[in-house]
């Protein structure tokens, strides 16, 4: 992205503070605060089917 105070591009992670380089301006910062990779717990389920081939 680039910085909205002084247009210089910056790079960093979607889940960290990210500060300009250049004019020390907070960037970025996550949205839901620091929730990790929880969001996909919900979706994946619980009970997993397995076959079981008999021979």
């Amino acid at each position: 992205g680039s910085c909205p105070a002084c247009k210089r591009r910056f790079m960093g992670y979607k889940n960290q503070i990210i500060q300009c380089t250049n004019c020390r301006a907070v960037v970025w910062q996550p949205r839901d605060g620091f929730s990790g990779g929880r969001q996909n717990s919900t979706s994946s389920p619980d009970i997993i089917d397995i076959e079981i081939e008999e021979k």
